[in-house]
């Protein structure tokens, strides 16, 4: 073996190990199954009063499979107020004990996210209470609680 067949020999080496690193490289949207939830933001909760405001939150379906029945939830530790809470543009809210369902009217598509959205609700009191935001995608997928505060 010459020192010339070593110094071929190490430079096909060389090339071959980024070409294999290369095509195991996926993509992160490139998941597949059912709707899998997550955030890529949501503002800080804000309270006037007994009124909390939860800015832009973004809900992004990481999976190629559309949501069935998107809702996020917001759950209180102190009593909500008897009013109906205000829903976002594209959204529901329904009041179920201490927590907000809101509903999306429209499912979300598969490696996609909605649009910033405001969430608002009223407590009973002016006593502090932790909001826990959790978002489902329906039938398929699991519910991930993505975000805890305490206003």
């Amino acid at each position: 073996m010459t020192r010339r067949s070593v110094v071929r020999a190490g430079a096909a080496a060389a090339w071959a190990v980024p070409m294999v690193q290369i095509a195991a490289a996926a993509p992160s949207f490139a998941a597949s199954g059912p709707a899998n939830l997550s955030t890529s933001s949501v503002g800080t909760a804000s309270r006037n009063k007994k009124d909390v405001t939860i800015p832009n939150v973004v809900v992004v379906n990481s999976n190629n499979q559309s949501t069935t029945a998107l809702t996020v939830t917001v759950a209180s530790s102190g009593s909500l107020a008897g009013t109906q809470p205000a829903a976002p543009t594209g959204w529901s809210a329904a009041r179920s004990g201490n927590s907000v369902v809101f509903t999306r009217q429209s499912q979300l598509a598969g490696n996609s996210s909605t649009t910033p959205a405001t969430f608002l609700l009223t407590l009973q009191n002016n006593q502090a209470t932790t909001l826990t935001i959790t978002a489902s995608p329906g039938a398929t997928g699991t519910p991930k609680a993505f975000s805890s505060v305490t206003v």
